[in-house]
């Protein structure tokens, strides 16, 4: 669809084909939509909530108060009026805590997934909808490209992303912020103006007001989103060609460790080994694909050469043990200590194992990395259990999974591991 024919509102017809082209949402009874008031955000969920109505679902709006503005929770509260008024359900999530002084962007995107994934799962809400648009999509293809990123990187945000147990879905990356815009006063909606978006210290704020120097050259939105597709085709062929590497030469074991048939991918260019090595420590890794191109054709280089059998590499251990190279996760890169209240709780820990968890009335739960207290088991490799997930009562080891798929259930306790790794 090009946008620069179109400079209308969304009506309720496109909206629907929109989303009729998410498969996510079928199956979905239930969607949370995060609004943080501002024009984009607050169109997509009126939209949204519309789209609804006539469809059988329900719509919980769900607004991250940072905390990091004196009027943030005022602000929170003013966006749970408008909501309430049109009948759509709202819920605060307060980020607690001390702020950070550097990364604040950062760390605050990272902090508002968190909370609003975690409310997902304590509710069982499923799908996550957030109100990214095309010219969200063109900055981050611009900022990508300032930092060198390759074709994953370049093919900027996906429409649908897998966060287990909740599925990311962006329905707006076609759709130019004007637009929303307008929608909005179709819809007679006042929103919140955050004054953060005119702070050039943010990164993506620099690049925002760069743009309509680059338009004057003849760089427009249809034409990046244009560039954006093609390269997106292009990544879909590779992630074709790595599917096929990944089940003929890794196996993901179910104690959290990879197992990648190193002698037997020597039959692959050098370019595609490192393909797969970079899959493979992604899969441990917080960061993106393109962040370790350079350290992996180093690792792969020393590998060859033979002179050591330990590497280090994103958060995990590279052992070289005969044909096979044997990946664990390195400890101090597993999440930190958690303490878990009464009530479920489902977790995906460490993008490798998803947790069931029921609390008992009154008690809590701490789950952390078995580290130290890891006992060499016939079937599980120390460096394995050292990474594996532990729950602890005060000071005493309550539950280590030993198996896979190992449950405990008694006295009301019930703890569920097993393991999930995260996909393509």
């Amino acid at each position: 669809m090009n946008e620069r024919l179109i400079v209308s509102h969304i009506a309720a017809e496109e909206f629907a084909s929109i989303l009729r082209r998410v498969p996510a949402l079928e199956d979905a009874r239930v969607l949370a939509v995060a609004c943080s008031g501002g024009p984009d955000s607050m169109a997509l969920t009126l939209l949204l909530h519309a789209w609804a109505q006539t469809h059988g679902r329900q719509v919980v709006a769900l607004t991250v108060d940072h905390g990091l503005r004196a009027v943030s929770a005022q602000e929170a509260l003013q966006v749970q009026q408008w909501l309430h008024d049109r009948g759509i359900a709202h819920e605060i999530l307060p980020w607690l805590g001390e702020k950070p002084r550097t990364r604040i962007q950062e760390t605050a995107r990272e902090m508002r997934y968190h909370l609003l994934a975690t409310w997902c799962q304590e509710h069982r809400v499923p799908v996550l909808l957030t109100a990214h648009h095309a010219q969200d999509q063109a900055e981050t293809f611009l900022m990508r490209l300032a930092k060198g990123s390759g074709l994953r990187g370049l093919c900027a945000m996906r429409a649908l992303v897998e966060r287990l147990p909740v599925k990311l879905v962006r329905p707006l990356l076609t759709i130019s912020p004007q637009r929303l815009h307008l929608t909005l006063k179709q819809f007679q909606q006042p929103f919140i103006e955050d004054v953060s978006n005119a702070n050039h210290d943010f990164e993506r704020v620099r690049w925002r007001h760069t743009w309509a120097a680059l338009t004057q050259h003849g760089l427009t939105l249809d034409a990046v989103l244009t560039t954006i597709g093609r390269l997106t085709e292009s990544q879909n062929l590779i992630d074709g060609q790595l599917a096929q590497m990944v089940t003929q030469f890794l196996t993901k074991s179910p104690y959290g460790y990879l197992i990648v048939d190193w002698q037997g991918a020597q039959v692959l260019p050098a370019e595609a080994i490192e393909l797969l090595l970079t899959h493979t420590l992604w899969l441990f890794s917080n960061k993106g694909w393109q962040s370790k191109y350079q350290a992996v054709k180093a690792l792969c280089s020393d590998i060859r050469k033979g002179q050591r059998r330990i590497f280090t590499l994103g958060g995990a251990i590279i052992q070289v043990k005969g044909p096979q190279l044997l990946i664990f996760r390195e400890v101090r890169a597993a999440p930190p200590p958690q303490v878990l209240g009464e009530g479920a709780h489902t977790l995906w820990w460490d993008r490798r194992f998803l947790l069931d968890i029921e609390v008992p009335q009154g008690e809590t739960i701490t789950l952390k990395p078995l580290g130290t207290q890891a006992r060499s088991k016939e079937i599980i490799p120390t460096r394995a259990l050292l990474a594996m997930p532990s729950f602890w009562r005060e000071d005493n080891l309550f539950f280590s999974p030993t198996t896979i798929d190992d449950t405990i259930n008694e006295n009301g306790w019930l703890i569920s591991v097993r393991s999930h790794w995260r996909k393509l």
